[in-house]
Order: structure tokens, then C-alpha cells, then sequence
């Protein structure tokens, strides 16, 4: 795929969730995301495994971290890559993004030029975090509100989860994430 229609493609995702419209059911949900991940587990073991890393503030959600390695099960001296797909919850694209590295590499690895994957999983560790959002992201999936960029923090203490579906930013709860990761 080229780079322009993958800007395009961008362009008119953002565009469709501005204008309200329905979430495409190719997309994936949490229960979808985490039943790809341990599919691939599941395949291939010795080469992928998943953590839990965290949970997410309201919900309790987990947040799920994909290791890929020629070593999977041991900390290796070898650099650390890290992807995460997705912090904003209305930036759907970044999880369908990790969930095709990880698809690419491992179904690229074996073949008759595996290169790059080969080398990558030989000396690299690879961390693949498809959302580090889980409870925004299921607000946008479950089309609350497709806008929403937040997690479900209760800011106003009242009980509920109050958002907005008039105009982006009008929420009263929820956290914007990466505003607040410490230095």
C-alpha cells in the first residue's frame, strides 16, 4: 500500500468519526483484540506470549502487552522496541495497525527471505501494546460517543459517566492519558 493512500485512509477515518458515523465492524472490539493476541499465543508460544501489565482505572479492564521474540519466555540482553497502538480512545486505526505487525511478522518469519522478520525476532524484543486505553476505547466501539479521547476517570465524583456526543471535548469525565504521563 502507499503512503498516500494510507494518508488518505487516515484522512477519511477521522473525517467518518467527526461526522458521527458508525463504527466499521471490521474494527476491532476489546473481546476481539484480546481473542487475536492469544490466538497468536496459542500458535506460536515459544515466540509470543502476553502480559498483563495493568488495569484500567474505572472498569478494571486489563491492558494487554504482546512480547515477541526468537526467546520469548526469558529477559534477554538484546534492545527493546516498543509499539503501542493506541492511547487517544477515538484512534481506532493504531489498533488495527499492531494487530497487523503482528500478523506480518509472524506470518513472514518462516518464509523463504524472512528478512527482516527473522533478524528482528533473533535481536530484538519486541513489546506490541494494541490499546493502552481500554475503557475509552470501548466507549468509541460501543459508539457512546465516537469522538471520545479519554478514559472513564469519574472527574466530577457524581457516579456516573458523564460524556457528550455534542462536539468533541465536551466531556466531563475522563482523563486525556498522555497529558499526564510523568516525565
Amino acid at each position: 500500500m502507499n503512503c498516500r493512500l494510507v494518508l488518505l485512509s487516515f484522512i477519511l477515518a477521522g473525517f467518518l468519526n467527526s461526522t458521527g458515523a458508525a463504527i466499521d465492524p471490521q474494527y476491532h472490539d476489546n473481546d476481539e483484540i484480546y481473542a487475536e493476541i492469544l490466538a497468536w499465543q496459542q500458535l506460536y508460544p515459544d515466540t509470543v506470549r502476553i502480559d498483563t501489565i495493568g488495569y484500567s482505572h474505572e472498569d478494571a479492564l486489563p491492558i494487554w502487552a504482546v512480547k515477541i521474540s526468537d526467546n520469548v519466555h526469558q529477559d534477554e540482553d538484546e534492545p527493546t522496541v516498543l509499539f503501542v497502538g493506541q492511547v487517544h480512545a477515538e484512534e481506532l486505526i493504531g489498533v488495527e495497525i499492531t494487530l497487523e505487525m503482528i500478523s506480518d511478522i509472524m506470518e513472514h518469519r518462516f518464509q523463504y527471505n524472512p528478512y527482516p522478520y527473522a533478524v528482528w525476532l533473533q535481536t530484538l524484543e519486541i513489546w506490541i501494546i494494541p490499546t493502552l486505553n481500554p475503557e475509552g476505547h470501548q466507549v468509541v466501539m460501543d459508539e457512546w460517543d465516537v469522538s471520545f479521547r479519554k478514559n472513564k476517570h469519574d472527574c466530577n465524583q457524581n457516579g456516573i459517566f458523564d460524556y457528550s456526543t455534542q462536539g468533541v471535548g465536551n466531556d466531563s469525565d475522563g482523563v486525556d492519558l498522555n497529558s499526564n504521563f510523568p516525565l
